[in-house]
């Protein structure tokens, strides 16, 4: 059920035709080679931790990739691992504070 709802409410709010002038190689090529980077490495940062290499590359690196909290439960629910929201609530809302620091610190020091 999840998965017809989440792909009834992102159709009916896409504009296709948009998307369609947006996609090109270049930018397909970019978002699977951003995808793959942050899941291979969260996953190798989490094994050295001690943490289950393909949970810890769904929550880190997979939901902190995706658009919020519908794309955390897109993740995790294609991934059949609904348990881990939690934490991938936790690691959006620490990773987008995190960034919004380093922004502020980038603006003032750039402007």
């Amino acid at each position: 059920m999840t998965h017809a709802l989440l792909a009834g409410v992102g159709l009916s709010l896409l504009n296709l035709s948009v998307l369609a002038h947006s996609l090109n190689l270049t930018f397909v090529v970019l978002v699977l080679i951003s995808v793959a980077t942050i899941g291979l490495a969260a996953g190798i940062i989490g094994y050295w931790f001690g943490l289950y290499p393909i949970e810890s590359a769904i929550t880190a690196g997979f939901c902190n990739n995706s658009m919020g909290g519908a794309g955390n439960v897109a993740v995790l629910a294609a991934s059949d691992r609904m348990n881990l929201i939690g934490f991938a609530q936790m690691g959006n809302r620490l990773g987008g504070a995190i960034m919004l620091v380093i922004a502020g610190f980038y603006i003032s020091f750039f402007h």
